[in-house]
């Protein structure tokens, strides 16, 4: 069937940014959630509010600017659900009830069988596919590592009979990604562009595609709070634009409510995507990207960072203790003072830290300053690096294959940004900012503390030059397994 452009017909609405008051907020209550998600710990990168399509609040935390549109990780999961929602509703798939491998009828599949043939939309829409997903993580990494990610998908063998247990599985929303390009003949980013992110006024969106052109659809899109939050506020108002339907709201109200009963997590599970107990939904990612929507407070939360698990699961609670209470049911009067702390709130959170006199460094400092060392092989593809030492910073060079690239450390108590560097071999660190901040944690030891900003990891690299070898051990907060470690010898 053919695609039809709705970009034409349903102009974007026009939003605001106005004070919170003027969207029912107490402004002196966002001073207050503002500390709150402040002292929680590091990682939270922007916090937006809009309300009524109004953005009541947009704070930043320093390192991240917003100059880039952020990963969103898993909230990619949810866009992928409205590409196929977009999908049905303009005939191109004819229904959830559709088999997965009817839109690769050409294919030679590995671990073939009734159960596999008996996978629907649906199945893989609730997580409920039966494929094996030992671990999300694993599966990322074998997909990502494959040569066909769909190939890899479809190769998956069986744990379950389909639509009988629910498993987290990032697979499963890259298939959908591609039977979405499959029946539209459009790839999944294209198409969303085309019909919903046109259409909503949605700006710049980096999106990754496979080897065969086919879209993540897991994880890994870009966008900025406020576009994302645009797309909260389209499934706030059912799926219109302008009085015009882009996705059924009858199955937008499915998409969000539980579909998978008591197997799933205590919310349950709706078309990828986590419906809340109190009311409303969210998409979630990892790092704490949040995309909260209350309907009935007409109200949107967009949250990006790079916290751990933990750290990102106290979010919810935060605003929901923080922020909830002090909605009201029409605009507020005016609160100029209140206006002008939550300003100087917002400022201080982008503010960097003060710099403070460096300690003295230990004496290996200068034994090793410049010295290049030959690194063994490792999963970050690094083959080389060395750290050169000044009074308030370092400098970290790194040669990654045929890649010569470098970063500053701040010694100073103030993380340095370098801008568009390759960190390692993976395609999402290909041209990242990374902020860093770094010390001497013992004798031998040297401690890097970096945040990719515009993208998710953070965490760790220790250097220890205790012996005539340098080990480096790298931990990544949000995501790895395990630590990634390695050594390096001198160059000779």
């Amino acid at each position: 069937m053919g695609c039809s452009s709705s970009a034409d017909n349903w102009p974007a609405r026009a939003w605001t940014h106005g004070t919170p008051e003027q969207a029912g907020i107490s402004s002196r209550s966002l001073v207050t959630l503002l500390s709150a998600l402040s002292g929680a710990s590091a990682g939270l990168h922007e916090v937006l509010i809009a309300r009524h399509e109004t953005v009541a609040l947009d704070a930043r935390f320093f390192p991240y600017d917003g100059q880039r549109p952020h990963d969103v990780a898993s909230v990619t999961k949810t866009l992928t659900a409205l590409a196929v929602g977009r999908a049905l509703h303009s005939g191109a798939l004819p229904s959830l009830d559709s088999t997965l491998l009817s839109f690769f009828p050409g294919a030679t599949v590995e671990n073939d069988g009734s159960d596999k043939r008996a996978i629907t939309l649906a199945d893989l829409l609730t997580m409920r596919s039966g494929l094996q997903c030992a671990s999300d993580v694993v599966s990322v990494q074998g997909m990502t590592s494959s040569a066909n990610y769909v190939d890899y998908g479809l190769d998956l063998p069986m744990d379950a009979a389909p639509g009988t247990r629910w498993a987290y599985c990032s697979t499963g929303p890259h298939l959908l990604s591609a039977v979405v390009g499959c029946a539209t003949a459009t790839p999944e980013d294209a198409w969303l562009r085309q019909e919903i992110f046109d259409p909503i006024g949605v700006g710049d969106v980096i999106w990754p595609r496979d080897p065969q052109g086919v879209a993540h659809g897991w994880g890994d899109a870009r966008l900025h709070a406020e576009d994302l939050a645009r797309i909260g506020d389209f499934m706030l108002s059912q799926g219109t634009v302008n009085h015009g339907t882009i996705i059924d709201a009858a199955w937008l109200a499915a998409a969000t409510a539980n579909q998978v009963g008591a197997e799933a997590p205590p919310d349950g599970y709706g078309y990828l995507i986590w419906p809340r107990a109190a009311g409303g939904f969210y998409a979630n990612g990892r790092g704490g990207q949040y995309m909260f929507v209350l309907p009935e407070q007409s109200l949107v939360v967009v949250t990006l960072g790079s916290a751990t698990p933990e750290v990102a699961n106290t979010y919810g609670e935060i605003l929901a203790n923080q922020l909830l209470p002090a909605l009201g049911n029409a605009p507020l009067s005016a609160d100029p003072e209140g206006d002008a702390m939550l300003a100087a709130t917002v400022a201080q959170v982008a503010t960097p830290p003060a710099a403070s006199v460096p300690p003295l460094p230990p004496a290996i400092a200068a034994q090793v300053d410049g010295v290049p060392w030959t690194t063994e092989t490792n999963q970050l593809g690094w083959t080389s690096l060395s750290v050169s030492f000044a009074a308030d910073q370092a400098t970290v060079a790194l040669e990654i294959g045929p890649t010569t690239t470098a970063f500053d450390v701040g010694l100073d108590g103030v993380p340095r940004v370098t801008r568009s560097i390759v960190l390692d071999t993976d395609a999402r660190h290909s041209d990242v900012d990374l902020a860093a901040l770094g010390g001497w944690t013992s004798e031998t030891s040297f401690q890097i503390t970096y945040d990719t900003i515009d993208r998710i990891d953070a965490g760790t690299i220790t250097l220890d030059f205790a012996s005539p070898t340098v080990h480096v051990d790298v931990y990544e907060r949000t995501y790895l397994l395990d630590d990634i470690t390695f050594d390096g010898e001198a160059a000779k």
